[in-house]
């Protein structure tokens, strides 16, 4: 009889334990992709969520972490690549802006660029004054910026706007996305005459042409004029044409011509070792301004 007593209490035990979890697991909510949370004032970050868990790193006012789930007032960020949890009451929702294919950013002074959002992050490069980088975001006081491929956030107050599309040096200056878009189309027409296969656009090849469309107005060189190659920009960057001129080379249809009737051009146009592109096409009074990149 005790046998069976003891069963019945050790059955009920795992059924109120089997409840409690239930009841914790549907507490838990988990973040839409791409949710950032800013720390609003010094709080430590934790290896669990409750403060009896041992305490993982110290995390500054300002610091912005990609969350995953919400609990009963904690919240699991990323921290390291790991797991971390933090009172929800030491957090704010960071804003964030979309990508803007336009949008660029100069360095006002020479600043570091992290791995996230986060002043302790890994640091992966110093990024130089005057260098400039398509934007992807901004996360509370941090900014995402395109670099080597993959997002990189350094501090906004260290960076200035740069909008291709109203650049300082270029006031008269126009960005033409339907041209752009005409002439890859047109390209791409050739390449399938020629079977080498139709090239895919990418929105980080086609900011950096924009970029790169305003540098050639000052320097005309397949080199920056910082002095370093065109793939500082993006390292999927393999290969360049760039041409400017007037009347004749005012539309797509009249640079993809001029491209074409050029051997070195058209062989970098036609290359199989390409599989995607980027474009820019750029007004300036009576001259038009081309660039045309391949990943």
């Amino acid at each position: 009889m005790k046998r069976i007593n003891r069963l019945a209490i050790f059955l009920c035990l795992l059924l109120c334990l089997a409840a409690t979890t239930s009841a914790l697991a549907l507490s838990i909510v988990q973040c839409a992709p791409n949710t950032y949370f800013e720390v609003k004032s010094s709080v430590y970050a934790r290896r669990g969520p409750d403060v009896s868990y041992s305490k993982l790193a110290k995390l500054k006012k300002g610091d912005v972490l990609e969350g995953r789930s919400i609990y009963d007032g904690w919240v699991e960020v990323v921290y390291n690549d790991n797991p971390a949890y933090i009172s929800s009451k030491a957090l704010k929702e960071a804003r964030t802006e979309l990508f803007i294919t336009s949008q660029s950013a100069k360095a006002k002074q020479k600043t570091a660029l992290r791995s996230s959002p986060r002043s302790g992050a890994k640091r992966l490069a110093s990024l130089k004054k005057g260098a400039i980088l398509p934007v992807l975001g901004t996360y509370g006081k941090w900014t995402a910026l395109l670099y080597n491929g993959q997002p990189a956030y350094t501090e906004s107050k260290y960076l200035k706007k740069f909008d291709t599309t109203q650049s300082q040096a270029q006031t008269e200056g126009s960005l033409s996305d339907s041209q752009a878009e005409k002439f890859i189309s047109l390209i791409n027409e050739y390449r399938k005459q020629a079977g080498s296969g139709r090239l895919s656009v990418s929105s980080a090849l086609m900011a950096a042409a924009q970029i790169r469309a305003f540098e050639i107005t000052t320097h005309f060189s397949h080199t920056r004029p910082d002095g370093s190659a065109p793939n500082s920009l993006d390292p999927n960057i393999y290969g360049e044409n760039i041409a400017y001129g007037t009347g004749l080379l005012s539309t797509a249809q009249e640079a993809v011509l001029g491209f074409m009737d050029s051997p070195a051009h058209w062989q970098n146009a036609m290359s199989t070792n390409y599989t995607k592109t980027g474009a820019a096409c750029l007004k300036i009074g009576d001259t038009t301004y081309w660039v045309h990149l391949f990943g």
